[in-house]
């Protein structure tokens, strides 16, 4: 007998791991994509500094239209804005790169003439970065230079090479963003036999209905006076508690449950994609098809409520059965995750989470489990850049990521499916279409229509400061705080309704069936389906501007705690 338990064991372990190097679980914007978002806002910034280095081709009513004020801003408002940006583009340069040493002292290619890089290239000030910092920097066996990197048309111009070097600063704070999906230890997976084989859906079934049990007990005595003589919401929040003693109690009740989950897992799984299953935000309406948002105001990565319109993508539905069936299952004490995006005591006027312990983690394999939403991991980042006396550069990467990520339509209904991995990867082969870098940088024409494009950033980054100023004016005491949650929470409301409006009846835009579970066979040919979608860069190009201007507002607000 015991033989045969070992033998399903390691039937079951074996499974999970050959079954999760074809299906991962959660997939991200290309790192390239988070690295260059994070370099054009930037590379804004520095042309709002250099408003007097109009490129020679670029005529001067093309060049003026950028800085112009807007119909129904005051003169004086906007000139503040401007100046904020200077000021923070200049402080963005003074910070520290914090770049480890690199993997390898010589290039694989040839930088200026030679392989072989100063070989304290990268250890400076931004500003003073000799050379474009590779998003494979820390992963790739290599000098960590980007070889080719250029600012782009009008950039070229308001980011000259200088001194040897062009000003890196944004692919430095770039690098820091795409990083973030190269954190292995925020998820470590392990298979738990007491999870698989299709247990967790019953022990969860048996759990809820015992919890609903004690709850209606508990209801009319804990909750009697507030409902019957409170406000609406003050019996609301009274039945939430209720709910959430009879949960513990439940817990207390099942001492069977409470071994059970006791044993330890076998086996150790991670790596980048696993690491991603934090990087979503659930902003669906709530209801038949919605999340139920037990632990946050807006859940992350949930599988069981992954879907569209009610109906679930098959990507989706085969890594919940694959999970079911292995017992594949988040480990608590490894998983770095669970203990930073947790948010408890924020004081940003913005809901805490609902803390879980060990067992709430580790009870059901990982698709019963609903992760914490992508703002949590931007106030994780933003915190620790805001209260460490040292201000570490790298703490900027989170919220950046995060403002990232919630410019993605699949994100923001939280689902790895629906045309997540394809559609994000076209965004990269169409970038240079969506930031409207000209054919001919000499051409007049090409590069007012570049402006157009950096004058709509400006715009929606002038519309985050004000978001962010009226949060500042309604939570006295934050004089120079950033409320990142509500910042990326916002944006990911913006991608949701924007793309749930080109859907529109009869369209499937951007979540296009079937192209998740294609690209599994052929890659190329679902990433194109997208890439060749009529008007494609038109479309992504209102999102993309949207987190840009709020990453422009979002540093500018961050430098004031240098």
């Amino acid at each position: 007998m015991r033989r045969r338990i070992r033998h399903v064991i390691t039937f079951g372990v074996m499974t999970a791991l050959v079954a999760c190097t074809i299906c991962k679980p959660a997939y991200a914007h290309n790192a390239i994509v988070h690295q260059d978002m994070t370099d054009h806002s930037y590379e804004i910034m520095r042309l709002v500094e250099n408003q007097a280095s109009k490129p020679k081709a670029m005529s001067q009513a093309a060049w003026q239209k950028i800085f112009a004020v807007p119909q129904g801003v005051a003169q004086s408002d906007w000139d503040s804005f401007l100046k904020e940006i200077k000021g923070a583009a200049a402080k963005l340069r003074g910070l520290p790169s914090d770049l480890p040493p690199p993997k390898a002292s010589v290039c694989q290619n040839t930088i200026g003439g030679t392989n072989t890089p100063p070989a304290d290239w990268w250890k400076s000030n931004l500003g003073n970065l000799q050379h474009p910092v590779a998003a494979g920097y820390t992963t790739s066996n290599d000098c960590g230079i980007r070889y080719n990197w250029t600012p782009g048309g009008i950039f070229d111009t308001t980011n000259p090479s200088s001194f040897g070097h062009r000003d890196h600063t944004g692919v430095g704070l770039g690098f820091w963003a795409q990083n973030v999906d190269d954190l292995l230890d925020d998820t470590h997976l392990w298979v738990r036999p007491q999870n698989a084989l299709g247990v967790s859906q019953l022990k969860k079934a048996i759990d809820e209905a015992a919890e609903a049990g004690l709850a209606l007990l508990l209801i009319p005595f804990v909750c009697l006076g507030s409902c019957l003589f409170g406000v609406f919401s003050t019996c609301k929040k009274c039945v939430d508690q209720a709910k959430k003693i009879a949960k513990d109690g439940a817990q207390d009740l099942d001492p069977v449950g409470r071994w059970l989950n006791s044993i330890p897992g076998i086996g150790d799984e991670t790596d980048g994609d696993y690491v991603t299953m934090w990087h979503f935000i659930n902003v669906k309406p709530s209801g038949s098809f919605g999340p139920s948002n037990e632990f946050d105001d807006h859940q992350g990565l949930f599988y069981e409520e992954a879907n569209l319109d009610g109906v679930v993508d098959p990507v989706d539905l085969g890594i919940m059965i694959l999970m079911d069936s292995t017992g594949f299952s988040f480990n608590f004490e490894k998983s770095d995750g669970i203990k930073n995006y947790q948010v408890s005591g924020a004081n940003d006027a913005h809901q805490n989470t609902d803390v879980r312990g060990e067992t709430d983690w580790q009870k059901y394999a990982a698709a019963h489990i609903p992760l914490e939403p992508v703002d949590n991991l931007a106030f994780y980042g933003w915190k620790n850049f805001r209260d460490n006396p040292g201000h570490p550069t790298r703490f900027l990467g989170w919220p950046l990521h995060a403002i990232g990520d919630a410019t993605s339509p699949m994100h923001v209904i939280a689902t790895t499916g629906w045309g997540h991995r394809p559609y994000e990867e076209s965004v990269a082969r169409l970038w240079d279409q969506i930031r409207r870098l000209p054919s001919d940088p000499a051409s007049s024409s090409d590069l007012g229509v570049q402006g157009e494009h950096v004058r709509n950033v400006l715009l929606r980054a002038f519309h985050w400061r004000s978001f962010i100023l009226k949060w500042r004016k309604q939570n006295k005491g934050h004089d120079k705080d950033v409320p990142v949650r509500d910042l990326v929470t916002a944006v990911a409301q913006n991608t949701f309704d924007l793309s749930m409006k080109q859907k529109g009846p009869g369209a499937s835009w951007p979540f296009l069936p079937g192209t998740s579970f294609l690209y599994l066979t052929a890659k190329d040919k679902a990433i194109e389906i997208y890439e060749k979608s009529p008007r494609a860069a038109f479309m992504i190009r209102p999102l993309i501007e949207d987190g840009a201007g709020a990453k422009i507002a979002f540093l500018t607000f961050a430098t004031e705690v240098l």
